[in-house]
């Protein structure tokens, strides 16, 4: 698989439906390998990249992974200043409906882990609606560490084709990481803040933002306490940028 690194983290260079093709397969081989998609911003290549205990862990939990898609548009400008090969972004909102469509045409199994209790649950009701041939269940993130078990227990007994977790990173990454194996869900993905989005209580930038690549604007203005966030943006930018100059001079 064709592959550019960024900051230390393997980025897949394929194009959106050939990573979507790729996925498709493996949600269709029941307890052959349970794979682990990490769909990446200039945030979560960032908080890798620190030097603390905790952030080489979350390093590691990335490099696990079966696959690490270019989610921001920052990644993609990175690639660029590098003179790489990422082409477009593949991101986690696309993937999540696209992963729904193909289990809904297959009857697959579907569970939803995250976001307050009220939105998963409506989640699970809009997705019902919307996708009646696949089974859906979902579980809340608003959970203390003592009812972890409970949830994988839901997970192992439900036996889902997709786990989407939307915990925000790095939780979500830690939580499909650590129980990868014992799941042996077909394929597991971190969504953020998909489910909200899902739910219909918050809405996604409009397709002309997201073909541009302005999406992060969108959640600027609609989302005012992502400024920290956001920040982050200039910052990976410039110390991308700072490799390239290191490179040439070497």
């Amino acid at each position: 698989m064709k592959q550019q690194y960024i900051k230390g983290i393997p980025f897949c260079s394929l194009e959106y439906k050939q990573v979507v093709h790729i996925l498709k397969d493996w949600l269709s081989e029941k307890n052959e390998k349970p794979r682990f998609i990490v769909t990446a911003n200039p945030e979560i290549v960032m908080s890798a990249k620190e030097t603390a205990s905790e952030s080489v862990h979350f390093k590691n939990i990335l490099l696990s992974a079966d696959i690490i898609t270019a989610d921001g548009i920052g990644i993609i400008l990175g690639s660029k200043i590098l003179n790489g090969q990422l082409k477009e972004r593949v991101t986690g909102a696309d993937l999540t409906y696209d992963l729904i469509e193909y289990c809904n045409q297959n009857s697959y199994r579907v569970f939803l882990f995250g976001a307050a209790p009220e939105n998963n649950e409506k989640a699970i009701k809009n997705l019902k609606i919307n996708y009646p041939h696949a089974i859906f269940q979902g579980q809340h993130g608003f959970i203390g560490k003592e009812q972890i078990e409970e949830v994988k227990d839901q997970i192992k007994q439900f036996q889902p084709h997709l786990l989407l977790v939307g915990l925000g990173s790095p939780k979500q990454e830690m939580f499909i990481y650590d129980n990868l194996q014992e799941l042996n869900v077909p394929l597991s993905i971190g969504i953020g803040g998909m489910i909200d989005i899902i739910s219909g209580n918050v809405k996604r930038a409009p397709k002309v933002m997201r073909d541009t690549g302005t999406e992060w604007l969108y959640r600027l203005v609609t989302q005012p306490k992502r400024i920290k966030r956001q920040l982050v943006l200039p910052k990976f930018l410039l110390s991308v940028i700072a490799d390239r100059v290191r490179k040439t001079a070497n």
